[in-house]
């Protein structure tokens, strides 16, 4: 893996980040706690969800037990920022995308606590974190 120091330090500079951090234990249990901590909540765009190439081949190999959705939710190891920005800044953000790396909107902030997710039927129902615990 690249740890991506380098892109979080530039994004710094140039963005008004509120929150950041490495995804390591699985995107959904990295959120929440950053989520608990800023004392508010996410809502995620379920088909925005980026889902790598190994995602699918580790559903296809366990015969689907998780589907590739729930590998990226899940799975840890990714070490990929996971950030927060106010929504005019991430507009700004994904239109100027300063970086090599691809900047995806995957959700927002909500005063909710907790997980949310709204799928592509727009659905909305709580989402429990799973990842690894050490």
């Amino acid at each position: 893996f690249t740890p991506r120091i380098d892109e979080a330090i530039c994004l710094n500079k140039m963005f008004d980040i509120h929150a950041a951090m490495d995804i390591s234990d699985g995107l959904s249990l990295d959120l929440s706690r950053m989520m608990a901590e800023s004392g508010c909540g996410a809502e995620l765009d379920l088909a925005a969800i980026p889902i790598s190439k190994a995602a699918h081949q580790l559903a296809k190999t366990t015969g689907m037990v998780q589907t590739p959705l729930q590998h990226a939710l899940s799975d840890g190891e990714d070490f990929e920022l996971i950030l927060t920005v106010p929504m005019p800044e991430s507009r700004r953000l994904l239109d100027q995308s300063p970086l090599e790396t691809r900047l995806t909107r995957i959700g927002r902030c909500i005063d909710q606590a907790g997980l949310h997710v709204c799928d592509a039927a727009g659905h909305h129902r709580p989402l429990s974190p799973r990842g690894f615990t050490h």
